[in-house]
C-alpha cells in the first residue's frame, strides 16, 4: 500500500485507503549506510537504524445510511390525534464522527408526520415517525 523512495525517504501510497477496512497502518522503515560496502558478511562497516511510522486514516463521507429495513406498512385510524407515536424506522452509517451521523426527515406527507431523531449508540440512529395533525381521512 506505501511506497518509499530509497534517496528521498519519501513515503507515496501505492494504492487507495479505506478507512473502513483498516483505519491503522504501521511501518518499520531501516536506514543503512555504507551502501558501496563490500557486501560481504563479515563487513561490519555498514550500520542502521530504524524507525516507526504510524498512519491514521481520517474517515471521509464515503458510505451512505442505510435502513435495517426496506419499508414499513403501517395502518393508523382515522381520527388519530396530533402527536400519535406511529412507528420507528432504524438506521446506520459505516463512516465515523460527523460523518456518520444520521438525521431523518419526511419526504411528502402533506405535513401530517413528523419524526424525531434519536440515537441508540454504536452508529444505531431511529427515527420516530410521530402525527403532526389530526388525521381525517373524508
Amino acid at each position: 500500500i506505501f511506497n518509499i523512495n530509497p534517496i528521498s525517504g519519501v513515503v507515496t501510497l501505492a494504492a487507495s485507503l479505506d478507512r473502513e477496512n483498516t483505519s491503522i497502518y504501521l511501518l518499520t522503515v531501516v536506514a543503512r549506510d555504507n551502501v558501496f560496502g563490500s557486501g560481504s558478511p563479515l563487513d561490519r562497516s555498514q550500520q542502521s537504524t530504524t524507525t516507526s511510522l504510524r498512519f491514521t486514516i481520517t474517515d471521509v463521507n464515503d458510505e451512505p445510511p442505510v435502513f435495517s429495513g426496506q419499508y414499513a406498512n403501517v395502518s393508523l385510524l382515522e381520527h388519530s390525534e396530533f402527536n400519535v407515536f406511529i412507528t420507528e424506522v432504524v438506521a446506520t452509517d459505516n463512516d465515523i464522527g460527523t460523518n456518520g451521523q444520521i438525521t431523518f426527515s419526511i419526504a411528502g406527507g402533506d405535513g401530517k408526520f413528523s419524526i424525531q431523531t434519536f440515537t441508540r449508540g454504536s452508529g444505531v440512529y431511529v427515527g420516530r415517525i410521530l402525527t403532526s395533525s389530526a388525521i381525517d381521512f373524508e
